[in-house]
């Protein structure tokens, strides 16, 4: 996710949390209360899907921004991110192996000669 996408999704939560955040909300509700009724709507994501968002998914929102400011909403990378998270160095080894010997080989090939791999060793 590019830093565009990123900055467009902390735009969209604060969006979602600015009444609270700003004090234009119903100041006969609580902020649970606020917290509740927001996660009843539905909202258009940045990518334009419809999503609904639980109450504690907004109260962290919310407290994040009170204590970190805009960049605290702004979704972190991924620590990992170009890492594999399941697949072992063996596995690994034999996926280079195809795409080594057989440069246009589509993924579902590859996944399809690992299977038949695993079951004739």
């Amino acid at each position: 996710m590019n830093d565009e996408a990123r900055r467009n999704i902390a735009l969209f939560r604060y969006g979602i949390i600015a009444p609270i955040v700003s004090g234009t909300y119903d100041e006969d509700k609580s902020i649970k209360e606020f917290f509740s009724d927001t996660a009843k709507k539905t909202y258009t994501n940045p990518r334009g899907e419809d999503t609904k968002i639980s109450a504690s998914t907004l109260e962290r929102w919310y407290y994040s921004y009170r204590q970190s400011g805009f960049d605290a909403l702004i979704p972190q990378r991924r620590r990992d991110t170009g890492q594999p998270r399941k697949i072992d160095e063996d596995i690994m080894e034999q996926v280079r192996f195809l795409k080594k010997e057989y440069p246009r080989i589509p993924a579902t090939l590859i996944h399809q000669k690992l299977i038949d791999n695993k079951h004739h060793k």
